[in-house]
C-alpha cells in the first residue's frame, strides 16, 4: 500500500487518560504497519469539539475522533441508548475491565454499526470508564444535602441519575469544567476520577464523595468509513488488534490515578473525602437499577431486539468478570472503598495488560458477528 497519514481529532487534552489508549493504538498500528500508516493528531478541540464527531466523519474533516454516544443523542440516538447499558456493571475496577470488552463488544454489532455507517463512521473501539463520582464545593453526604446542587453532567444517563438524588444537571463542556466550579456555575463535578488532580480540580473543590455513578460505557472511537474501507484487508485486521489498546491505555491510567488518588489527596490537595450516608448512596443504587431492568422498554425505533443487545452486554461482562477472576487474579470486590482500593493496587501493579489486550482481541475476534 502506499503510506497513509490520518487525521486524528482528540477534544480531550494531552493529559487525559484517553490520550493514553489513543497513543498505544497509533503506536501500534504504525509498528506492525512497517510506517505506512501514521497519524496527524490535533488535541485539545483545536479540529473541532466534541460535541461535532457525528458532522466531522460526515465533512471528512477528522479521519478518526472521540465518539460519546451520551452527547450525541439527537445524531446517535442507538448508540445513546445503548450507553444506558452501564447500569449493569458493578464496581471498579471490573466496571472498567470487563465493561470495556461488553462495551466494544456491543458497539461493534447490530444496529448500532448500522447507524454509524450512516454517518460515514466505523467504530474503532472502545471503553468503559470508572463508575463517575462527584467533588463537590461543599460536602455532600446526605440525600438532603443533593437537593439543587447544581451538578456538571455528562448528559444522558447523568442527567436522570442527579436528578434522582435532587441535584439539578448542568452542561458544560469538559474544557470549562475548573472555570465553573471556580466560579460556582456548578457545585459539583460529577465525572471520571482522572479529571480531578490532573486537570486540576482538587484546586477549586475540596469535598469528595465515592458515590458511585454510573461509568461512561461505549465512548470509543470511530473512523471515517471511506477511508477504512479503502484499506487493505490486512491493515483493517492490524486496527482490530490494537482496537483493546483505547481501553487499555484508559483503564491502565485510571487505576495509577485512583491508587494515587486516594493514598494523597488528603495531603496534596487538602481534599475531605466524604462517606455517602446510606439514604443518599440507597437511592441513587436503586434508581440504577430500575433504569437497568427498564432499559429494553425505552429502546428507540431503530433498535428491533432491544434484550439481544442487552444480552449481549450482560453475557460478555459477566464472563469477563469470570476471566478477570480466574485467569488474572483480579481479587472480587464487596462494594467497599476498602476492597475496590485492593482491587486496584493489585491490578496497578500485576495486572499483564499485554496478556489483557491479547485475550480481549482474541475473544472479540470470536465472537459471533463481530465487525
Amino acid at each position: 500500500m502506499e503510506p497513509i497519514t490520518l487525521i486524528v481529532s482528540e477534544p480531550l487534552p494531552p493529559t487525559s487518560t484517553n490520550n493514553r489508549g489513543t497513543e498505544r493504538f497509533m503506536e501500534y498500528v504504525t509498528g506492525h504497519t512497517d510506517g505506512k500508516v501514521t497519524f496527524d493528531v490535533y488535541d485539545t478541540s483545536t479540529l473541532h469539539p466534541m460535541q461535532e464527531a457525528i458532522s466531522a466523519m460526515e465533512s471528512g474533516l477528522s479521519d478518526i475522533t472521540l465518539y460519546i454516544p451520551g452527547l450525541l443523542g439527537s445524531d446517535v440516538p442507538t448508540g445513546a441508548w445503548q450507553a444506558g447499558l452501564s447500569g449493569m456493571t458493578t464496581s471498579m475496577p471490573m466496571d472498567m475491565l470487563a465493561g470495556s470488552v461488553a462495551a466494544t463488544a456491543t458497539f461493534t454489532s447490530g444496529p448500532v454499526v448500522n447507524e454509524l455507517a450512516e454517518h460515514n463512521a466505523v467504530y474503532l473501539g472502545g471503553f468503559t470508564s470508572d463508575s463517575y463520582t462527584p467533588l463537590c464545593r461543599s460536602p455532600l453526604d446526605k440525600l438532603a444535602e443533593a437537593k439543587g446542587k447544581l451538578g456538571r453532567s455528562a448528559g444522558g444517563t447523568y442527567d436522570a441519575e442527579m436528578e434522582a438524588i435532587g441535584m439539578t444537571p448542568t452542561l458544560v463542556d469538559s474544557n470549562e469544567v475548573y472555570e465553573a466550579l471556580q466560579r460556582g456555575t456548578v457545585d459539583c463535578h460529577v465525572g471520571s476520577l482522572e479529571n480531578f488532580a490532573k486537570e486540576g480540580l482538587a484546586e477549586v473543590a475540596k469535598f469528595y464523595t465515592p458515590l458511585s455513578f454510573s461509568p461512561n460505557t461505549g465512548p470509543g472511537y470511530i473512523m471515517n468509513k471511506e477511508k477504512f474501507d479503502a484499506l487493505p484487508a490486512a491493515v483493517q485486521e492490524v486496527f482490530r488488534e490494537a482496537s483493546p489498546l483505547f481501553g487499555v491505555g484508559n483503564s491502565s491510567a485510571l487505576v495509577e490515578r485512583y491508587v494515587e488518588w486516594y493514598g494523597s489527596a488528603e495531603d496534596e490537595f487538602g481534599v475531605t473525602f466524604v462517606r455517602p450516608a446510606d439514604d443518599l448512596a440507597d437511592t441513587l443504587a436503586e434508581f440504577r437499577e430500575e433504569e437497568a431492568a427498564t432499559l429494553a422498554e425505552r429502546a428507540p425505533d431503530s433498535v428491533a431486539d432491544p434484550q439481544a443487545i442487552i444480552q449481549r452486554y450482560k453475557s460478555v461482562y459477566e464472563e469477563w468478570v469470570r476471566i478477570l477472576t480466574d485467569e488474572f487474579g483480579v481479587p472480587k470486590t464487596d462494594g467497599s472503598p476498602e476492597s475496590m482500593l485492593a482491587a486496584l493496587e493489585y491490578v496497578a501493579e500485576d495486572l499483564d495488560w499485554d496478556a489483557y489486550r491479547q485475550r480481549m482481541y482474541e475473544y472479540l475476534r470470536d465472537l459471533e458477528d463481530y465487525e
